[in-house]
């Protein structure tokens, strides 16, 4: 075994092949730390570049897949939107070991909030009015008119929301 090319037993590799294409391939299991799948990344980059050189002349290796345990991939995917598209394709995939179900990864898939409207149980009280009162003079933030509050009471939310909406665009100055 040539030990300055070893990359250890904490990574399993592979070159997947089609035609006169291939991918570098690199896995973690669950069982390792976490510190060792955060880092799959950079072994796979040398990974990627030892195939390449390894088999310029037969075959073109596209890019790196990098098949890491479920729920366990966001450092990675994070490091993995920063790196040049046009040097390789890079491809994360999670998988879920008992079922051996495996799902790609949409590195692009970055910042997406999750939002939703609550309806409020109460009137406002006279700390919220405190709180928000330069919102509603627009002083806080530019552009905003007004606050609103939804009572449980409302019947549809969603309707309320869509005109305060509506009038705080169709407000004066706006």
């Amino acid at each position: 075994m040539d030990l300055e090319k070893s990359f250890g037993p904490i990574y399993s590799r592979g070159l997947l092949k089609r035609g006169q294409s291939g991918f570098a391939v690199v896995g973690v299991n669950r069982q390792e730390l976490q510190s060792s799948i955060d880092a799959a990344l950079t072994f796979g980059i040398l990974w990627l570049d030892v195939c390449r050189q390894a088999r310029a002349a037969k075959l073109v290796v596209e890019g790196l897949k990098l098949v890491l345990p479920a729920g366990c991939s966001a450092l990675v995917r994070e490091r993995t939107a920063s790196l040049n598209p046009s040097a390789a394709k890079w491809e994360l995939y999670e998988l879920e070991e008992r079922s051996e179900d495996i799902k790609q990864i949409e590195v692009s898939d970055r910042g997406n909030i999750s939002t939703r409207l609550v309806h409020c149980a109460a009137k406002p009280t006279k700390t919220f009015n405190c709180h928000c009162k330069g919102l509603t003079t627009g002083r806080a933030w530019p552009g905003i008119t007004g606050v609103a509050s939804f009572r449980s009471s409302d019947t549809d939310g969603h309707s309320a929301a869509i005109r305060f909406a509506r009038n705080s665009v169709d407000a004066p100055g706006n």
